[in-house]
């Protein structure tokens, strides 16, 4: 008998007498591996597990691949003779080298996203104490703190899984006589599951007390507003935690999905206003007992507690939306007023 790449032919009968009969060889589709799942879609199901797995599996990981990737099974012969082992074609073996240089590539991509890449940046500027702010950021965080200053304190900690995402993230610092802006300029995220995604920025910020913030806009992370005696501030938030305290101005919070804080440590006999919308979510106000102001507490589809009249309110079957408007010590010249689309409402009197 002789081996070649195509089909061999074993010629024997039980009588002694030849009788030809042809046996495909080891790369020919027949019945039985029509049934079987092939050499590429089952390399990639496995390879799509990489990227989502812990060190901890790659053993069980490798057993997968070794399974995977295993020669196909010798077709069944009625054949008394021992079967020799064919060459695979080279069509068969493209196909394996294809799926070893996938597994490959997305094996080294998943060792990279088990450490976060971190790159600081620092500027201190002189501002006028009424300057006008803007800040924009997309994933992360924005901490601003007023003080007695009239220097302006930008700290942000940039991190991303690859040097190259990261030193694709720009933070672009725009100084006028009457105003400075701060932006974060991040690169399109890809639509493509297996690349890299990665990006935020964690801001620290100190400037004036008195300044204006005209805009603070992140899309996800965490805000938090400490301390200002300004004119106005804007902040708005997409998906996240927001926090206001000791702002003793007029302050519009404006927050689509996530929890709100609104928290006061003293009161004061100043003109001050709070403004804060909730698309979905919940919010808390932490207020002193012995401060005065109007509040207006409001929720479409939730439930409001006030420890000032220690009354519950819902919302009932023919109420529009759950409400309180009522003067607390009198009113003062305070105002504060909190609406939730779809969310609780909790009015907290701190330090009784």
């Amino acid at each position: 008998m002789k081996c070649w790449d195509g089909s061999r032919v074993e010629a024997e009968r039980a009588d002694g007498k030849e009788q030809a009969r042809r046996i495909p060889f080891d790369g020919a589709v027949t019945s039985e591996r029509r049934g079987q799942t092939p050499l590429l879609p089952r390399a990639l199901r496995v390879a799509s597990l990489l990227p989502l797995t812990s060190v901890a599996r790659l053993s069980e990981i490798a057993s997968d691949i070794g399974t995977a990737l295993a020669p196909w099974p010798a077709p069944n012969s009625t054949a008394t003779r021992p079967i020799p082992v064919f060459h695979q074609s080279p069509k068969r073996r493209n196909l394996r080298q294809i799926a070893v240089v996938l597994l490959l590539s997305l094996a080294g991509c998943g060792s990279e996203d088990d450490r976060v890449l971190e790159e600081t940046f620092e500027r201190l500027l002189t501002v006028q104490p009424n300057a006008d702010i803007s800040i924009q950021n997309h994933d992360g965080a924005v901490l601003v703190y007023g003080g007695n200053t009239n220097e302006l304190q930008v700290y942000a900690t940039k991190k991303a899984y690859s040097r190259m995402r990261l030193k694709e993230i720009a933070i672009d610092v725009s100084v006028q006589p009457t105003s400075v802006s701060i932006d974060t300029k991040v690169p399109p995220k890809p639509r493509w599951g297996l690349f890299d995604r990665s990006g935020t920025v964690d801001y620290t910020i100190v400037l004036p007390s008195t300044a204006t913030i005209s805009q603070l806009r992140l899309v996800a992370g965490e805000i938090v507003v400490d301390g200002m005696r300004g004119p106005s501030v804007h902040a708005s938030l997409g998906d996240g935690r927001m926090l206001a305290h000791n702002c003793f101005t007029k302050i519009d919070l404006a927050l689509q999905r996530g929890n709100l804080t609104l928290s006061y440590d003293w009161g004061e006999h100043g003109t001050f206003s709070v403004h804060a919308n909730i698309a979905k979510g919940n919010a808390w106000a932490f207020l002193p007992r012995a401060s005065a102001f109007h509040l207006v507490a409001e929720t479409a589809h939730g439930r409001i507690a006030n420890d000032f009249d220690n009354l519950a309110v819902e919302r009932t079957a023919s109420a529009a939306a759950a409400k309180i408007d009522m003067l607390v010590n009198g009113g003062g010249q305070a105002a504060i007023k909190m609406r939730s689309a779809d969310g609780d409402i909790k009015i907290v009197e701190a330090n009784p």
